[in-house]
């Protein structure tokens, strides 16, 4: 392990435009579950059904039940975990040009990091498939 944090820290200090790709695990330290792997949110939902858009797109109200009752409370009390901050300490540093996550708990924007590519949305902002309108 050692190893390896000396490596990254050698491309760090030699780097100057790092992109930082997260997911749920990167969140996991915020309290927030993953998906897969012991414990993960697969392992008590069907993914096949709910991460489905045509399972949604037919009847969302399983989803939309299963985020109210099991995701959003978990994420609303989520806060930024030092691998947030750390990110925050490379922008400074003018080392990150910018955070690409999977992740739609918003807890990089809450840390402070201000370019983040949210590729699966987030729980700020919610658009209506049929009319395009949102709700902030």
């Amino acid at each position: 392990m050692e190893e390896a944090i000396s490596k990254l820290k050698k491309f760090v200090s030699i780097s100057d435009q790092i992109v930082a790709f997260t997911g749920t695990g990167f969140s996991a330290e915020s309290g927030i579950s993953t998906f897969r792997g012991a414990g993960g949110l697969w392992s008590k939902y069907d993914p096949s059904i709910y991460a489905d858009i045509n399972y949604f797109i037919k009847d969302p109200t399983y989803y939309w039940n299963f985020f109210k009752d099991e995701r959003y409370p978990v994420i609303k009390k989520a806060k930024p975990n030092d691998g947030h901050y750390a990110l925050i300490e490379l922008e400074k540093r003018g080392k990150l040009y910018r955070v690409i996550t999977q992740n739609i708990d918003g807890l990089h924007q809450m840390a402070g990091q201000s370019d983040v590519i949210e590729l699966h949305g987030n729980t700020r902002k919610i658009l209506c498939m049929s009319c395009d309108k949102s709700k902030c």
